[in-house]
């Protein structure tokens, strides 16, 4: 008897079509694991030795597309028609020629806000305009087009110095806050204050004081001298 279960025991391990139902999901959820586990190593090979991984490359700022500089000045040629003169198909072709300037004025202020000044002066260059003048927000002048101090600033305007002329002025933002801002003097001693405000201020704060005549008993019309 001991020997027929031995038997039964060695042909279940054997014969697997003999296995039971449990053992049957047990050894097919082994091998889902295990198919599993292979893909994954196959998805993520190790580095060979004296290799590295590049990573990924920081994308330029994308150039503006600007409209074309205008080759010719359509509101030089503005027809005058006398009352009563024939208006003449002409006509219309300059003042549509006309009013397509200014829409394209205002496509080249909105392509180019926001826009670092150094990619902007090169789009312009390369679509046909020319630089007249460059201005910060507080007034700072480009003297020198070889100069790159300005480069990194935000362009906020560029407008055609004369509609339908390819020259055009460029407006930039401060590259730090100009606002000078009082500080807090609350429980400062005098000299201290004067110290605050002389570095919060700058050369402002460092003029003389203001003198104030003695007013106490003066009458009234004395104020005014």
């Amino acid at each position: 008897m001991a020997d027929r279960k031995q038997t039964n025991k060695v042909s279940r391990i054997v014969r697997p079509n003999r296995l039971s139902a449990r053992e049957l999901a047990q050894l097919s959820g082994a091998k889902k694991f295990l198919k599993k586990d292979l893909v994954i190593e196959k998805a993520k090979p190790a580095l060979r030795p004296g290799t590295f991984r590049i990573p990924p490359s920081v994308s330029k700022p994308a150039e503006p597309e600007l409209p074309d500089a205008p080759s010719t000045n359509p509101f030089d040629n503005l027809p005058y028609p006398s009352p009563g003169d024939r208006i003449q198909a002409e006509h219309f072709k300059i003042l549509s020629q006309s009013l397509d300037l200014i829409q394209q004025a205002s496509l080249l202020a909105s392509a180019v806000f926001g826009k670092p000044f150094a990619i902007v002066k090169s789009v312009l260059a390369a679509e046909g305009y020319s630089i007249a003048s460059v201005f910060s927000v507080h007034g700072q002048e480009l003297v020198n087009e070889q100069d790159t101090s300005l480069d990194d600033r935000v362009v906020l305007q560029v407008r055609p110095v004369e509609l339908g002329e390819p020259e055009v002025i460029v407006v930039l933002s401060e590259v730090v806050e100009q606002r000078r801002v009082m500080p807090n003097l609350i429980g400062m001693t005098h000299a201290g204050a004067q110290n605050a405000v002389r570095q919060a201020l700058g050369p402002a704060a460092s003029g003389p004081p203001v003198q104030t005549p003695n007013l106490i008993g003066q009458p009234l019309s004395a104020l005014g001298k």
